[in-house]
Formats: structure tokens, sequence, C-alpha cells
């Protein structure tokens, strides 16, 4: 009877100490513009800030909130923080804060259907589409004059693709090649550019209430990104590994 006893109160403790853990967590509500079941890459992504910010003391909550782009929804403070900021978005940067180094020094690629090959020099003569949430993109883009839409989600810019509808569409490496890899009917069909169509950083960005724990937060990152990145195979190879600012 008392070794049951004992065994009970030892489940008990345990069990109060596992809440006692979970309940010093803070809550971090983190942005996403559209739903990322079907994209390898950007699950990879949530789950590595998921992982280094829970190393950080935060319970990370995601929130899917239709918007032009993540930053848009911090800035309206509908979330606490978004994964994905390239800096292309100027206004009210004294509302947030970012942290020091990007998370990844990735890049973005044009992709299109391999049977219709397109001259990636002269894509002004052609129809294309970007991602709303890629603004240092879309910036760029404009600047070189380029006939495009802006669609909800690279999955979307792909099936535009497939439709005839669009002649390219760029978008983020991992992200549209993981796209390509997740849509049964294209297989085989899409092709993408050697050469980047431009470089990408991309920044963790949080409201400014957050300010006081940014060393706690760049530390537990920079210690994530020097370690086993096993558990995030498909977006590893551009991970800012070194933490290069």
């Amino acid at each position: 009877m008392i070794k049951k006893v004992k065994i009970l109160f030892g489940f008990l403790f345990l069990y109060l100490s596992s809440a006692a853990a979970q309940t010093e967590l803070r809550t971090m509500t983190i942005g996403m513009p559209y739903r990322i079941t079907r994209n390898q890459a950007l699950i990879e992504f949530q789950n590595l800030h998921a992982d280094f910010l829970r190393d950080a003391g935060f319970h990370v909550v995601t929130k899917t909130i239709p918007a032009t782009s993540t930053y848009e929804i911090l800035i309206n403070g509908d979330v606490d923080a978004i994964t994905y900021d390239d800096l292309g978005s100027k206004e009210k940067r004294d509302q947030v804060v970012t942290l020091s180094f990007p998370t990844i020094r990735t890049r973005a690629l044009v992709f299109y259907e391999s049977a219709k090959k397109i001259n990636l020099k002269k894509l002004k003569k052609y129809k294309g589409a970007l991602t709303a949430n890629n603004v240092a993109l879309e910036n760029k883009a404009k600047e070189k004059g380029l006939k495009y839409i802006t669609t909800g989600s690279p999955f979307q810019s792909l099936q535009l693709l497939l439709e005839g509808k669009i002649e390219y569409f760029i978008a983020i490496e991992e992200v549209g090649l993981a796209s390509v890899a997740a849509h049964p009917e294209a297989k085989g069909k899409i092709a993408h550019s050697e050469e980047p169509f431009s470089e990408v950083p991309i920044y963790f960005s949080m409201n400014k209430k957050f300010k006081a724990d940014i060393p706690e937060i760049e530390a537990a990152l920079k210690k994530r990104l020097s370690g086993n990145l096993d558990a995030y195979p498909t977006i590893k190879n551009h991970l800012n590994k070194t933490a290069e600012k």
C-alpha cells in the first residue's frame, strides 16, 4: 500500500512539475498570411521558429490572417511576431523590432513550364505572378518593369502557371520547389532559373514590446542555427548557420 502511494505521489509530482514548466512559457502569436500545410519548406521554417522561441521561453501560437503581407499583420497589431520579414516594407518600422541577423539567406528563382521555355533575360515580355507577401521581390519586379499579378500563395501561382494563365512566377527557392513537389499535376512539368532573380535575407520581427527579449531570443536562434539542423532538411542549406549580419 505504501509503495502504491509513493508511486502515485511520484506521478503527481511529475505532472505538477510539467504543468509548472508549461506555465512559465510566455505566449507569442505568430502571423501567417495563408495556410502552410501543403508546403514542407514553410512547415519546417515555422517549426524552426517554434523550436528556438521555446528555447527562449515562449510558446508559439500560429494565427492565419488574410492580408497583403505578414508585415501588415504585424503593424496592425493582430499578432506579436512574423517569421517572414524581407525588410521590403518601410512604413512604421518604429513600431517593430527586428533581430540583428537574418534567419535564412535564401534567393528567389523564376519558375516556368519546361515545355514552354522563356527568355529569362527578357521577362518584361511575359506575364508573371508574385506572392503578395514577398514585398522585396515586388519592389524589384516594379523596378524592372515586369508585368505580373499578385497571388495569395505560391501554390496559387503554380496553379495559374499550370492552367496557362501566367507564363512564370517568382518565388523563394525552397518555397517554390516545395510547392512544385506537393502539386500532383506539376511533376516533370516545371523548370526554374539557375541564376537567382534576387538574393533574399529573411528576418524575424516582433512588436516593439518584445525589445527587451531580443538578446535571449537571438542567443536561442544562434544556438539552434549552429547545431543539428536535420529536423529542417528542406531549408537547412540556406539557413544562416553563422548568424552573419
